[in-house]
């Protein structure tokens, strides 16, 4: 199921690089960890608006929060989200 694993390896955010990981200085393999295809990018589009906390894991996020949540990791992150957001919500 290599394919499966590596939907599941990409699905943080919207992807870590490698630099990221360097950077942030990571327990992870230094290499790109980004969605390649649509689905994968379906996948941690709709995982944004979503708690892992228990309390409010029903709870959706607004475009708002979900972009402030993206700001410690730096505009290059948001700028993702904003592309994700405009192909994959276009009458928003």
């Amino acid at each position: 199921m290599p394919r499966h694993a590596m939907a599941c390896e990409r699905h943080i955010g919207v992807g870590l690089t490698a630099e990221d990981i360097r950077r942030q200085k990571l327990p992870l393999p230094a290499r790109d960890m980004v969605p390649l295809s649509l689905e994968e990018e379906i996948i941690c589009f709709a995982d944004l608006f979503y708690s892992k906390n228990p309390d409010s894991v029903t709870v959706m996020k607004s475009r708002e929060e979900v972009r402030a949540s993206l700001e410690k990791f730096g505009e290059g992150k948001i700028t993702i989200f904003d592309r994700w957001y405009a192909r994959l919500c276009p009458a928003a």
